[in-house]
């Protein structure tokens, strides 16, 4: 009997260890699901999504035969409205990526190639008019695969990349409303590990001016963030990069890095390796030193599989402040996932 009750034991320990990694799921919304623009499973048009501090809603880009963003409620994943875009036009692809301030101030790019015109919009609120934080007529290389911002008023900065591209395009303002660009190239990622040229997606560090990029396309063995410091407030050189390895297959993922409480929480979210039909895709996480935290969401894939996601598209946003991280992954789902700490059970145990 004691023997019996052992095992019962054991069992129940590794159930819980086996299953104590996965998050809570705030909500799941497939392709194909309640949102009507979310449609198809295989567009490949909604690639650009991030948490709204000031309102603590999910903004998400789509650039389908209406380009719109549309406004999410955090809790539900119910759809709330659209900010307008009746003044949002150019670029190859009219809206592609967004980011939102700590109060509240969105800022959109569209995508620019082969010489179309760059653009960055910048929304005071959800129910302001965008007004054209800057232009770029034929830009000279490709650029909006990515934005991330940072700071407010005349202290905003932003980050804009693009498939491939070795240097990143910066933005600082002066009056809180126009922008410039520097170029800032501050040396490839460790490329001795295989991959193309370039950058693809980039996050401000939380406490400086410093800033992580995944390189354009790392083997699905060499998942690796890396972290650049000292080189995002000139235009050259002299960065220190730091390499991280991480879990997320395809290795360049989308992911989000924020202070959450006393702690440097990374969010990485799945690279460009997915495969039809795939099961237990995740966002993982890590600290600033590129440790595992010992959790991940629950599976993000459509229901019944991956839907291919090969260009590698989605986006990944920390709540940090009510403990929250929000996943798009391209054609397959739109899902929120309480951290631990928030306040509701940390862990899915069943």
């Amino acid at each position: 009997m004691k023997k019996i009750l052992l095992c019962i034991v054991i069992f129940s320990l590794a159930l819980f260890v086996a299953n104590a990694q996965q998050l809570t799921q705030i909500f799941k919304i497939d392709a194909g699901g309640t949102l009507a623009w979310f449609a198809t499973e295989n567009d490949n048009t909604t690639r650009g999504m991030c948490y709204n501090p000031g309102t603590g809603n999910v903004l998400v880009v789509d650039r389908g035969a209406v380009n719109t963003v549309y406004k999410l409620n955090a809790t539900t994943g119910a759809e709330l409205g659209t900010l307008d875009v009746s003044s949002v036009s150019g670029g190859t692809h009219v809206v592609s990526k967004i980011d939102a301030t700590s109060d509240g101030v969105i800022y959109m790019c569209n995508l620019a190639v082969a010489a179309a015109d760059f653009k960055i919009y910048r929304y005071a609120n959800e129910s302001a008019v965008p007004t054209t934080a800057y232009t770029e007529v034929a830009a000279a290389a490709r650029l909006g695969d990515e934005i991330a911002v940072t700071g407010t008023g005349t202290g905003t900065k932003i980050l804009v990349t693009a498939f491939q591209r070795t240097a990143l395009a910066k933005f600082t303002t002066t009056n809180g409303t126009d922008f410039t660009k520097i170029e800032v190239t501050p040396g490839n990622p460790d490329f001795a590990f295989g991959g193309a040229a370039g950058f693809t997606n980039v996050a401000w560090d939380p406490n400086s001016t410093d800033y992580w990029a995944t390189k354009t396309t790392d083997p699905a063995t060499d998942s690796t963030i890396y972290k650049y410091t000292g080189s995002t407030d000139q235009s050259t050189g002299a960065a220190t990069v730091t390499r991280l390895a991480a879990d997320s297959p395809g290795g360049s993922g989308p992911f989000d890095i924020k202070q959450v409480g006393s702690e440097t929480i990374i969010a990485l979210g799945p690279g460009n390796n997915n495969i039809d039909g795939a099961i237990n895709v995740y966002c993982t996480f890590y600290n600033a030193s590129g440790t595992a935290l010992g959790y991940r969401t629950g599976s993000i894939e459509y229901a019944g599989g991956m839907k291919n996601n090969q260009n590698g598209t989605g986006d990944v946003s920390i709540n940090a402040t009510g403990r929250k991280v929000y996943v798009l992954l391209t054609n397959n789902s739109i899902s929120g996932w309480n951290l631990p700490g928030s306040g509701v059970q940390d862990w899915n145990l069943f």
